[in-house]
């Protein structure tokens, strides 16, 4: 989990190099924590270099195919550019979760649908 942590505080750092080096230590240790591989495809979309937009893609892909349907899969849709899926998805999910709707009002994944007044609306 330290791991993790750094690693996302490396992505809010813009330092995409030793995010993805944390990440690939936290994936070491559990290559099965969701929530890491989602930090960690973050992290190589954002570096953006070589395959790196090719391996986010599919470890986002692996986690809608574990769950469509839940917290991390707003995270997948939302870093897909998936807007219809995230927006229904989001929408469902945060009329009855205070916290997944404080989540997208800060989280800095959810920023490049900020001003669409669809997502402003699940967020008031």
């Amino acid at each position: 989990m330290a791991y993790n942590n750094k690693g996302y505080l490396y992505i809010y750092l813009h330092k995409y190099d030793e995010a993805v080096d944390s990440l690939a230590k936290a994936l070491a240790i559990d290559g099965t924590d969701r929530p890491t591989r989602l930090s960690m495809a973050l992290a190589l979309q954002k570096r953006n270099r070589g395959d790196d937009t090719r391996k986010a893609r599919e470890m986002l892909d692996l986690v809608l195919k574990e769950n469509g349907r839940d917290l991390e899969a707003i995270y997948a849709y939302a870093q897909l550019g998936k807007k219809d899926e995230f927006i229904g998805l989001a929408k469902g999910m945060a009329g009855s979760d205070p916290e997944l709707k404080e989540r997208l009002k800060t989280d800095m994944e959810f920023e490049p649908y900020r001003n669409d007044p669809e997502f402003k609306a699940i967020t008031r």
